[in-house]
């Protein structure tokens, strides 16, 4: 058997399925979810892009301090303040920390591209999960990335990156394979939903493409119990030649005209209001939102959401997903910094009000420790203080 090397290969597999050539298939089949195209599909379906840009969105907007052990805030250096800015010539911070959100939440996988000069950062870039693969025959270890996704001086380039050039995060527990560990993607446990979404889009658009319904026009009936059914091919040829001669009826025109035959239209395919797509796909969009933590108050649907229930979806929102995946950003840039020991990047949350409730109750029942703490210990002065900062640090 002949061999091929892993660019050649890595080269053939971008060819036969890249965006393009996914993105121009005609609609005869019905495309079903692959999951080394993650990244594809949540951009290309609303009900997928919509739940992870909810969070990808809040978490690239909130703001990221650096502290020390005892939560004192220290001050960004100077090379650390530029790369909060502009992480590289194209791209924005928030732009930076909403691309990896998006492809650590969609395909399960972040993998950043970093370099830098001396101790400090001078380069980074979120590489898209669906363009990266392992390459397993060179001794060192490394990664293959398309030209597609990577940014140099403004011109797309042909990248081998190595291993210490790249930070890693996956989303979910992650499987191990040739020492390269990768984490699932998260729609995968959706992957029905989707699947049901793509055939209801494709009914949709078959729909639309023939401009109404499909059928057979034969020759109608004199009554039911009729054996005469059947058109003879001179009545066929009759019927043909007034549709798309004298009347210039074609594939793209609508259906209108006048026959001298008594005719019967016999539909083969269900109108849109019979396949009430929008209800039908909406069980879906609910499934894959669900997911991510997103419930269905915040998926502007027509429900009966109240200011009560929606302010309820939001908080769980905050503590279940976006919460998570801003830390694990924030693990990120700690290792981009190459920060000292003591030092830590953490997100702030003190201006998002959906969580000032939690705030109010973590003060006071850091409140209520301290009080019983102080009776039992009768704490004084540098041990009241020291013994305030562990136990804030536990609530």
């Amino acid at each position: 058997m002949a061999t091929i090397s892993i660019r050649n290969f890595f080269n053939k597999f971008r060819r036969q399925n890249s965006y393009w050539y996914f993105a121009n298939k005609d609609f005869d089949v019905c495309e079903k979810f692959d999951e080394n195209f993650s990244i594809l599909w949540g951009r290309g379906f609303y009900e997928i892009f919509n739940p992870i840009d909810i969070c990808a969105d809040k978490v690239c907007n909130l703001k990221y301090i650096k502290v020390d052990d005892n939560g004192k805030i220290i001050e960004f250096n100077n090379f650390e303040k530029v790369f909060m800015r502009k992480v590289n010539d194209i791209t924005t911070f928030s732009q930076f920390i909403y691309n990896y959100a998006f492809n650590y939440m969609a395909s399960g996988n972040a993998f950043v591209h970093f370099l830098k000069t001396g101790n400090y950062i001078s380069y980074a870039n979120v590489l898209n999960t669906d363009l990266v693969f392992p390459d397993y025959t060179n001794n060192k270890g490394g990664l293959i990335v398309s030209k597609d996704n990577n940014i140099k001086g403004y011109f797309y380039n042909d990248y081998f990156i190595s291993k210490k050039d790249v930070f890693y995060s996956c989303y979910l527990p992650q499987t191990f394979n040739n020492e390269t560990k990768f984490g699932t993607s998260p729609l995968k446990i959706v992957e029905r939903n989707i699947n049901l979404l793509s055939a209801v889009y494709m009914a949709r658009w078959n729909v639309y493409n023939n401009n109404g319904m499909a059928g057979i026009i034969t020759k109608k009936a004199a009554n039911e119990n009729a054996f005469d059914m059947a058109l003879d091919p001179v009545t066929q040829q009759s019927i043909a030649t007034e549709l798309f001669k004298e009347y210039n009826i074609s594939k793209l025109n609508n259906i209108k005209g006048i026959s001298s035959v008594p005719l019967e239209f016999i539909k083969t395919l269900a109108t849109i209001s019979e396949l009430e797509p929008f209800r039908e796909v909406q069980a879906d969009s609910i499934a894959i939102a669900a997911v991510y933590g997103v419930k269905k108050e915040l998926l502007g649907r027509e429900t009966d959401t109240t200011f009560n229930n929606q302010r309820d979806a939001e908080r769980f929102l905050w503590q279940n997903t976006i919460k998570s995946v801003a830390f694990d950003a924030s693990e990120m840039l700690e290792s981009l910094f190459s920060l000292k020991p003591n030092e830590h990047i953490i997100p702030d949350f003190s201006n998002i009000e959906v969580l000032q409730d939690d705030e109010s109750t973590r003060i006071k029942t850091l409140s209520e420790k301290i009080d019983v703490y102080a009776k039992i210990k009768e704490m004084t002065g540098v041990d009241y203080n020291d013994k305030i900062i562990e136990i804030s640090k536990n609530i």
